[in-house]
């Protein structure tokens, strides 16, 4: 098991993903999500992940009364934040960033096998990379 310099290896990072993909899909936000900052630069480039978090994010129109009432029953300990929402998922943080414009990277997502499993980046990535400080 290798760690990075926060003390999470890459497969509790891993597992934590999986958990979380496994969650959005029990409050109906599969398919919906993207992985972003840090998260979606490793999965971008095939890397194994690393850093303190997981980062995703989703559009404003999707957070309804539901999906919040379902995210506090799956994700106890969910905490509201300026950009959006935290909770931990095997211990792992995990920022969901709240997107409240329409930028042009987030309308057709990027399909992505990511350890066997299929994810969503943005796309072009390159093109959000570039303006991720700015993406609100």
């Amino acid at each position: 098991m290798t760690m990075n310099q926060t003390g999470f290896s890459s497969e509790q990072l891993n597992s934590a993903l999986l958990e979380l993909d496994d969650l959005f899909t029990r409050v109906g936000l599969v398919n919906i999500y993207l992985l972003i900052g840090q998260t979606g630069r490793a999965v971008k480039d095939g890397a194994d992940l690393s850093g303190d978090r997981l980062e995703v994010s989703i559009p404003a129109k999707t957070v309804t009364p539901e999906v919040k009432s379902n995210l506090k029953i799956y994700a106890p300990g969910l905490v509201e934040t300026d950009k959006g929402f935290g909770f931990t998922v095997n211990g792992i943080p995990v920022d969901v960033r709240v997107i409240q414009r329409n930028y042009k990277f987030f309308q057709y997502p990027e399909p992505i096998i990511y350890k066997y499993e299929d994810y969503q980046l943005p796309n072009p990535f390159e093109g959000y990379w570039k303006s991720r400080h700015l993406v609100r």
